[in-house]
């Protein structure tokens, strides 16, 4: 099962959102839950059990569940309003009239799950030589979650192409890279795949 990244999601009665991040525990490789956008609000995005996947396609995530089973998953952005004063004085309006002397702040938290990662489409791959690509998307294992492996975009410019990369040769992930354990000319020679853009 691939777990393809900025892909529409669709709950059992239609149309949901977009898939924008999945969730890695970096310790067993293993995916626990994709971050679910809904369409046209970035504010509202829910964590997503992967054991609610019916299905995928490499543009598609089909879920076992309902719009209204969605909007009792955990949130994935939790934001915490606060006041904070601006000055003794406070300011004034062009218009003359006080303006008042504190200022709304928001702050957004991720709820990541502890000791896991949230992992977006792009994430840079690091060669032992070097940089090599960045992730496309994740192929795993629909009995356990753990990642199988994960399909590249390698090379440059005019010379892009999808690779795919077994899960063996993984290193680590941390949150800003995904670690390998092949050269860039290893990678090179892995096999192509062919993924819609």
């Amino acid at each position: 099962m691939d777990i393809p990244l900025n892909a529409n999601v669709f709950a059992s009665d239609g149309l949901y959102g977009l898939s924008r991040y999945v969730i890695v525990n970096p310790a067993t490789d293993q995916i626990t839950h994709f971050v679910m956008e809904e369409k046209g609000m970035s504010e509202n995005q829910v964590l997503v059990p992967i054991s609610q996947i019916r299905s995928t396609t490499p543009d598609s995530i089909q879920l076992l569940c309902s719009k209204e089973e969605i909007s009792h998953f955990d949130p994935f952005v939790e934001t915490e309003v606060f006041v904070s004063r601006l000055s003794r004085e406070g300011y004034w309006s062009a218009w003359g009239y006080p303006m008042p002397d504190a200022s709304i702040m928001s702050i957004n938290h991720y709820k990541i799950p502890s000791g896991e990662l949230a992992i977006r489409k792009g994430i840079r791959v690091q060669a032992t030589d070097g940089p090599a690509g960045g992730v496309d998307e994740f192929i795993v294992d629909p009995k356990n979650g753990h990642i199988s492996s994960l399909i590249l975009r390698e090379g440059h410019l005019w010379r892009k192409k999808d690779v795919s990369l077994p899960a063996s040769e993984l290193d680590h992930i941390d949150n800003k890279k995904v670690y390998v354990k092949l050269s860039k000319q290893q990678i090179e020679a892995l096999p192509v795949v062919t993924m819609p853009h």
